[in-house]
């Protein structure tokens, strides 16, 4: 007794000591990697700091050499005879600075005088007097009222306003100003407007974490996600405080002097931009639980023999009492005091299972739905009824019943059972939790889905009627197409034909004069064969996630539609963006841009897609009567994020009526004399629902200088990846 009790002792001591020991082990590895994510932060803090200064440094010289240029300083002097002069001046500030989105001289009344703009297609143009606005109601012109000859300012990132409303889409703008004076008197204040999203873009990028902006009032500047960016302006604003789940007091900037952890894998630090405090938020890519797991690891193999040595006698007690509650488990009588008539009698189909997934009991509906009898699903484990991948993983689900609680029990899902003879079948579950005798149970309620799915089924088949009903109708145009680009090369070898008949005729024709000949007539034929080909290429049915490239997509389409667009003498015109921002024409990318648009889908979809959005827009031309150069224009601009691909069809054949514009994408809803209502709908349904992307419509307007056009612009979003 006295050799048992001395045993008990020290493995009593030695467990003690070895928690002790691992407590304070996991003490100073936490420690250690939240040092080690800090000093992280606080080195991409410190390079924001720098990248803030330089810009500020930048646009500051910039501003006062403005508004010490002598032609400026004359302008005070007499505005009328130098205003083309000055005018001049800013075209080329906002020429030479991308950065820039606007130049004005304000004066001191808050009137707008000279202002130049550059415009979303990056041209920039002198604003009219009728167009000028008065801003002496903006907060930022008052601020730069108040400054003093020579001073600068900043008005810190907001959202640019145009008569009285907020710019859509959202412009984030920065204004810098400086007053300017004449004889010691006020009498304006020079304004540069920046556009920053670019400048945001990057500003947001970190190797270690996901950034956020938080302004003075806790409202989102900058976020990862768009749905919450400048999340003042929102319909419903909503505030940093409501995403992190934390107290809006924990985000007040006043108790900020230095990094502190909001959450485990959240970091908020203090910034100043431009003079403006704000909070930088840092979400952690790789958790402090991953971190610190992998330190514990390491510590772990160090502790790892001293833990062994402790644990070694407590291996045969375990082993003991492990056996010893297995053969009583075996002995437990599971109640059988159910409601069997109300079980019974139920419609859905129910069954029990314990907490091992075995089948305690079942009621006869479910019998029917499966084709089992009681006595073969009784006793037997429950992924019986569960067809693959769940099958293997089953009872992993329910042994870990605490997170199979939190997960299951509760919620209705839909999933599939497989019934004896192997038949998947659609079903409707719902699990809830029961304990007899602190013994957990599972009761699971199916509902047979059959019927219904045969109703989801039969509405999906005529769906995809529709969608075939449309590759027909774009069959049509390609048809349409290779026949214009077939009328040139059958010309050019009728050409020939004649050329070597009259040769023949007078005695011209030679081995070498034949065999010319007959080489121009084998690469118009090879001409048309290839065409053909990308024909045949063009609509082969996509069955498996593709490897392909967006702006080898849309060349396809220029490539195969560009005589019927020649035809009626319009022209498509292909824009990507760069690396840099900057809009290119395709065919002058390098490749390393041209990477950046490759996507994993179904590119056969999007070619279907875009050429019924180009037919449209040439049909839409087609009707003008005296087409200008600009309204014989289709423009496709593409540009991309680090996730998603962005497309915009752009012409201004004079767009939609804003009454129905809302309705353009509802089926059999049409706005042509001979249309179906069918193009924008299935148009929809292939972004929404084949390359889980989005499509939006905006009528557009372009000032020309004897006239305002309007157009349409269809706006394309759609995932890179969709294996992801």
């Amino acid at each position: 007794m006295s050799s048992i009790r001395t045993t008990w002792f020290f493995v009593l001591l030695g467990f003690i000591s070895s928690i002790v020991i691992l407590i304070y082990g996991i003490y100073l590895i936490r420690s250690d990697v939240q040092n080690i994510t800090l000093n992280k932060i606080d080195i991409e803090h410190d390079n924001f700091e720098e990248k803030i200064s330089e810009f500020s440094k930048i646009q500051t010289n910039l501003i006062l050499t403005l508004a010490h240029n002598t032609s400026i300083v004359a302008y005070l002097q007499d505005p009328l005879s130098l205003e083309q002069e000055v005018e001049k001046l800013f075209l080329f500030t906002v020429r030479s600075n991308t950065p820039i989105m606007q130049l004005r001289f304000i004066d001191k009344n808050g009137q707008e005088t000279l202002r130049v703009d550059r415009n979303t297609d990056n041209s920039v143009v002198i604003i009219k007097d009728e167009n000028l606005q008065n801003k002496a109601d903006r907060y930022y012109v008052q601020k730069f009222l108040q400054l003093q000859d020579g001073e600068v300012s900043a008005s810190g990132f907001d959202l640019n306003v145009e008569n009285g409303k907020i710019q859509k889409p959202n412009n984030p703008t920065l204004r810098i100003g400086t007053p300017m004076f004449k004889d010691g008197s006020l009498v304006g204040v020079i304004i540069i407007n920046y556009y920053m999203q670019n400048w945001i873009n990057n500003f947001g990028r970190s190797a270690t974490s996901s950034i956020s902006l938080v302004d003075q009032d806790g409202y989102f500047m900058l976020h990862p996600d768009v749905n919450w960016e400048w999340s003042r302006y929102l319909p419903t604003p909503k505030k940093a405080a409501e995403y992190f789940d934390v107290n809006p007091n924990e985000l007040n900037l006043d108790y900020f002097k230095s990094a502190q952890w909001l959450k485990e894998n959240v970091v908020a630090e203090p910034l100043e931009i431009f003079g403006v405090k704000t909070l930088i938020v840092h979400e952690l890519l790789v958790s402090q639980s991953k971190l610190f797991t992998q330190k514990l690891l390491q510590f772990g193999g160090i502790t790892l023999a001293a833990l062994l040595i402790v644990l070694l006698p407590l291996v045969r007690l375990l082993a003991l009492y492990i056996q010893k509650m297995k053969e009583e488990q075996k002995q437990i009588i599971k109640n059988e005091q159910y409601l069997s008539s109300l079980f019974e009698s139920t419609f859905d189909s129910m069954l029990v299972i314990d907490i091992n997934a075995k089948i305690i009991n079942v009621n006869k509906a479910c019998l029917d739905v499966f084709g089992y009898s009681r006595e073969e699903m009784l006793g037997k484990n429950i992924n019986m009824l569960v067809p693959e991948p769940h099958h293997s993983q089953h009872d992993a689900y329910v042994k870990a019943h605490g997170e199979y609680e939190r997960k299951i029990v509760g919620a209705e899902r839909d999933l599939h059972g497989i019934s004896k003879d192997g038949t998947f079948i659609p079903i409707s579950l719902a699990v809830t939790q029961m304990k007899i005798n602190k013994e957990i149970f599972f009761i699971g309620t199916l509902r047979d889905l059959s019927e219904i799915k045969k109703v989801q089924a039969s509405e999906k088949e005529k769906e995809s009627m529709l969608i075939h009903q449309s590759k027909l109708a774009a069959l049509g145009e390609m048809l349409g197409a290779i026949a214009h680009q077939w009328r040139q090369p059958l010309n050019s070898i009728g050409l020939i034909m004649q050329d070597l008949t009259s040769a023949y005729k007078y005695g011209e024709v030679d081995g070498v004069y034949f065999k010319k000949s007959e080489q121009e007539i084998l690469n118009q034929l090879e001409y048309m064969s290839g065409t053909i080909d990308e024909f045949r290429n063009f609509f082969t049915k996509d069955q498996d996630l593709t490897h392909s490239n967006a702006i080898d997509v849309v060349g396809e389409i220029r490539r195969l539609y560009w005589a019927q667009l020649k035809a009626h003498y319009i022209t498509l015109e292909l824009l990507c963006t760069n690396e840099n921002g900057k809009a290119l024409a395709y065919d002058t990318l390098e490749e390393k841009t041209h990477k950046n648009y490759n996507f994993v889908s179904y590119p056969n979809e999007l070619k279907q897609l875009l050429l019924n959005l180009v037919s449209n827009a040439k049909d839409a031309i087609t009707q003008l009567r005296n087409p200008s150069e600009i309204q014989k224009n289709i423009r496709i601009f593409l540009h991309y994020d680090e996730k998603n691909i962005f497309v915009e069809i752009i012409d201004y054949a004079g767009g939609i009526p804003d009454e129905v514009a809302s309705r353009i994408f509802e089926p059999y809803f049409t706005t042509k004399e001979n249309g179906t209502g069918l193009g924008l709908f299935i148009a929809n349904i292939l972004i929404q629902r084949n390359l889980k992307g989005s499509i939006k419509y905006e009528r557009i307007s372009l000032l020309t200088d004897d006239k305002e056009l309007t157009g349409s612009k269809f706006s394309i979003e759609f995932p890179k990846n969709l294996a992801h």
